[in-house]
């Protein structure tokens, strides 16, 4: 399967209390949005061939009911138009790394649901009361780890053999300090070249997140 190796971000730096104080380090930070290589896993695809791979993996995250309680926290803090905004964009559906993106978007990025769509970008708080709620508010969000399990099932390119890896969606934050948050989808998986990373074949995941 590969080897996974697992890393506390959360450590980069050292400061002394009274740096912090300064710093209020969940004020700025960088976002990142897309795909992300989370089981470390290459597969050795035959042209034509649909195989499939179960994964046990160990992961540190932000689980999904820490996000709920945080959303409904936030929640509040929009004003009606606001939300039908969001729910209309999500078709309702208001979990997930899509749905934070967007969320950071209207909170750190000027109000643009997509500001940080598919891309890494910086935040930096403008000091509202607003913001500064909500980045604080991610900041001291639970990562905990937990375990990926299930099936993969790979379609990979009809014409040639193929190594292959499978990428989940995924956001990070990032803050100045190193504090990481770290957010997994387990639908809409991509299978890409191990080597190009060109997007080939298609992938069919059943997979849980577990405590």
């Amino acid at each position: 399967m590969g080897i996974i190796h697992l890393i506390d971000e959360s450590k980069n730096g050292i400061f002394t209390t009274e740096d912090l104080k300064e710093l209020k380090v969940y004020e700025s930070g960088t976002f990142m949005d897309g795909y992300g290589d989370v089981s470390g896993v290459i597969i050795d695809a035959t042209p034509g061939i649909t195989g499939s791979i179960n994964l046990d993996l160990t992961v540190s995250i932000v689980h999904a009911d820490v996000m709920e309680q945080f959303r409904l926290s936030i929640w509040e803090k929009l004003t009606e138009e606001e939300r039908k905004e969001l729910e209309e964009k999500h078709s309702g559906n208001l979990k997930g790394s899509g749905f934070f993106t967007s969320v950071f978007g209207k909170f750190a990025g000027g109000g643009n649901y997509d500001h940080y769509r598919n891309s890494t970008r910086t935040f930096e708080s403008d000091k509202t009361e607003k913001m500064d709620y909500f980045l604080q508010g991610v900041y001291n969000l639970e990562v905990t780890q937990h375990k990926i399990t299930g099936k993969i099932d790979i379609n990979p390119p009809s014409d040639f053999e193929s190594r292959l890896k499978i990428l989940f969606p995924l956001c990070k934050v990032v803050f100045k300090d190193g504090t990481t948050k770290k957010f997994i989808s387990t639908n809409d998986l991509k299978s890409v070249d191990a080597d190009t990373k060109e997007e080939k074949g298609s992938v069919k995941p059943d997979l849980n997140i577990v405590d």
